[in-house]
């Protein structure tokens, strides 16, 4: 269930009043993670850290510096989620890509979609069938 930026400023501001997290969680049915990420994202960038994340193309070489600050600096996740406006499910697919298969196949570029449709059909018939 998605939250409006309204329900979420009121959570923030409950928790800034002084009550606890788990009471403010099991009243409106929250995860932990969740409001802690909440907070953690109102800490750094005031009231627009919980408005919707705008959807930014990322390029390879940051890629591999995120993944790098995960893997080998051992920077939380959330952290850098928060930091760089990254989805935790991108950084965590990259994660598990490099893992998989290395660095460089973060540069590697994947055609999206169906194939093209020449290489689909059947071929052509050259002579017409005809008696």
């Amino acid at each position: 269930m998605k939250h409006t930026f309204e329900e979420k400023l009121n959570y923030i501001r409950l928790v800034l009043k002084g009550e606890p997290q788990s009471q403010i969680c099991r009243k409106y049915k929250l995860g932990q993670h969740y409001l802690e990420n909440l907070i953690d994202r109102y800490k750094l960038y005031g009231e627009a850290g919980l408005r919707q994340k705008t959807h930014n193309a990322i390029s390879p070489a940051n890629k591999e510096r995120l993944v790098r600050l995960f893997e080998e600096n051992g920077v939380t996740l959330r952290q850098i989620c928060n930091q760089y406006s990254v989805s935790k499910t991108a950084l965590e697919s990259w994660v598990r890509q490099v893992r998989t298969r290395g660095y460089k196949s973060l540069y590697e570029t994947q055609r999206r979609g169906r194939p093209p449709k020449n290489s689909m059909a059947r071929p052509k018939k050259k002579e017409p069938q005809t008696e």
